[in-house]
């Protein structure tokens, strides 16, 4: 039969168990967007940086070993959880992986390189995000996956192998109204003449506006100034000047011949970045014919829908062959001459030593730490990029936010650059098992409307992830506490606190009683008599003192001696008799009964308790590993 303790047990294990295992992960954030704010006005975009999973170089565990495994499997649940519970639910639109997706990447051979990739994409559920998000899952390269600068000229197969995979290190892409800029941080700061550094810095200078490579095309529905009355060629019908423009296709919009134009970008790259393009305008018969359905159902959906949300972003840019296109809002240049920008970094930039890094911060610790090779000088380690990469990349780049991983830790920081203060948030990793002890990931949300300040088109919140270790901690407290309970609560139930009381006494006098005993015995010795009948008796007699050498002492002390020797035959004689008169046990025969008889009885209590013990235990141990075994697997099991 189960016992009532047995049936609270079990219930307070499994509501622990469901908790830590599972609703923890859960409710950890929200989108940095206020109440009365409109959902559509925003891309909503998850940031995860540094799960660098878990392999035979983290530990020095022997590869395939279950120590391995095991770690691996608890590190790598814990993430999974993050992503399906904590993340997956608030719906993003896109998500950043900043880095460092794998612990021993650029020495792992491709055998070990493909099944830590397997196990990324099992983790995060890749097919699942590229489904929701429409394949806007961005990665960028860290120093775990592809090493330093001084690794990629012994190595550079590491590099093409994450390319394949991952794609190119340094692009940039558009979210609303905002630019994010993925720079791969780890070849910034190599030699000018290394291959990977100069096109890691090429492409930094192509991206800022005071380089224009590849070939643009720039797209504006206002046309760009002219002097008044230019020729605008053969194919104009009216002399009065606008700017050289594109035709309406309209025949009702003032021009008898509608128009359209063909356009080639060359796939090839050439010397002259104008031949990259050619164009050729092609006109259309006059037309005569009005199409009223047509244009009543255009005006009936531009009524129900902005134009934003039925054409999509009004600034952005995209590629035809070796030449960049170039979107642009002419309405709105008045009020903002560029789109905001991010700046996407492994790396973070550089913050002199001891920095404060905000609240969130677990170890306060702020060293700039660079290591190079005694050859050639290329960097093997560096946890911040220098001080005149930093500058430069700001200045270049002139970014209203940055993003950056590689510490472990949170830390926001605030740089001074020539175009004004810029924010940096450095995201703690999102695994347990690096140091950190509140995991965490990083919510933001990108304008999709044009604003007057461009640091409000961006707005982040830092979300922590629970501490893992603080919940098994709990798992062991629980255990500890459930022991003690099996063995003081009460069988019946009544009167709790006299019954619990009464049980420690026992148990205590059970130890204690063994203790008096071996006390006893130390300080005594036992003589075999035997009476007239030839009956044998066990006389318990003190241990004899061991006399003073000193013949002066003996005798001073002799009528003490003899004093002692009568009590000695006194005590002697009342072992020997065992029984009085009357045929009854003596007084010192009954006590030790009693004492026999309560030893026997405290040795059965608690062989009684132990036992009750494991019962209990059995109970919530039937009833509650199968519910964390389901848990753990039915969150690991792809859905």
């Amino acid at each position: 039969m189960i016992s009532n303790l047995s049936v609270f047990l079990c219930v307070i294990w499994a509501i622990t168990l469901l908790y830590g295992e599972k609703f923890a992960f859960y409710w950890t954030c929200s989108w940095p967007m206020e109440t009365t704010d409109n959902p559509a006005d925003y891309v909503k975009i998850a940031v995860v940086t540094d799960p660098q999973l878990m392999d035979r170089t983290s530990l020095n565990l022997a590869p395939k070993s279950l120590a391995l495994e095991i770690v691996q499997f608890y590190t790598d649940i814990f993430m999974r959880r993050a992503m399906l519970a904590s993340i997956m639910p608030l719906k993003p639109d896109m998500v950043l992986f900043l880095g460092d997706y794998f612990d021993g990447g650029p020495v792992l051979s491709d055998e070990e390189w493909q099944d830590s990739l397997n196990r990324f994409r099992h983790i995060f559920d890749i097919r699942t995000l590229e489904r929701v998000t429409n394949n806007r899952v961005y990665f960028l390269s860290g120093n775990h996956d592809i090493g330093y600068a001084a690794y990629h000229s012994h190595k550079p197969e590491v590099i093409s192998r994450y390319e394949k995979v991952f794609g190119s290190r340094n692009y940039h892409f558009g979210a609303g109204e905002v630019e994010f800029v993925a720079v791969d941080a780890q070849t910034l700061d190599g030699h000018p003449l290394q291959s990977q550094t100069s096109a890691s810095w090429s492409f930094v200078n192509n991206v800022s506006r005071d380089f224009l490579s590849p070939p643009r095309v720039l797209l504006t529905h206002i046309p760009l100034y002219r002097p008044d009355w230019t020729s605008c060629g053969s194919k104009r019908s009216s002399p009065i000047i606008n700017q050289h423009t594109l035709g309406t296709i309209s025949w009702q919009q003032g021009n008898l011949y509608p128009s359209f134009m063909l356009l080639t970008a060359s796939k090839l790259a050439v010397s002259n970045a104008s031949d990259a393009v050619s164009t050729r305008l092609c006109l259309l018969p006059a037309q005569i014919f009005i199409y009223i359905w047509g244009n009543a159902t255009l005006r009936s959906a531009a009524k129900k829908q902005t134009v934003q949300e039925v054409f999509g972003s009004r600034n952005y840019h995209f590629g035809a062959g070796e030449v960049e296109f170039v979107a642009v809002d002419a309405q709105t240049l008045d009020d903002s001459l560029s789109p905001p920008r991010v700046l996407l970094t492994h790396i973070p930039l550089y913050r002199p030593d001891w920095t404060s890094c905000g609240s969130k911060r677990s170890s306060p610790i702020i060293n700039q730490r660079i290591s190079r090779a005694t050859g050639d000088h290329e960097i093997m380690y560096q946890n911040y990029l220098t001080k005149e990469t930093s500058n430069k990349l700001l200045n270049s780049i002139k970014p209203v936010l940055v993003l950056s991983g590689h510490d472990h830790d949170q830390c926001t920081v605030t740089h001074r650059a020539k175009h004004g203060a810029v924010v940096e948030h450095t995201l703690g990793t999102i695994s347990w098992q690096q140091g950190n002890l509140y995991p965490s990931f990083m919510l933001l949300t990108a304008s999709k409307l044009a604003v007057s300040n461009a640091s409000d088109a961006v707005s982040t919140r830092l979300c922590l992830l629970p501490a893992q270790i603080f919940i098994y901690i709990w798992y062991i407290l629980l255990f500890v506490v459930t022991l003690v309970v099996i063995l003081v609560w009460p069988t019946n139930g009544l009167n709790i606190h006299l019954h619990i009381g009464e049980n420690i006494r026992n148990i205590l006098g059970f130890f204690k009683s063994n203790a008096k005993e071996k006390d006893e015995d130390e300080n005594c010795e036992y003589e075999m008599v035997w009476d007239a009948e030839g009956s044998m008796h066990l006389i318990k007699k003190p241990k004899k003192i061991v006399p003073s050498h000193s013949t002066e002492r003996i005798e001073r002390g002799n009528a003490t001696l003899r004093s002692a020797a009568k009590k000695q035959t006194v005590q002697e004689v009342n072992l020997v008799m065992p029984q009085d008169v009357s045929g009854q046990p003596g007084p010192d025969a009954g006590a030790r009964l009693g004492q026999v008889k309560a030893n026997k009885s405290n040795v059965r209590f608690v062989i009684r308790r132990l036992v009750r013990v494991f019962q209990v235990l059995s109970v919530v141990a039937a009833v509650n590993v199968p519910i964390y075994i389901m848990l753990l697997f039915a969150d690991w099991i792809d859905k």
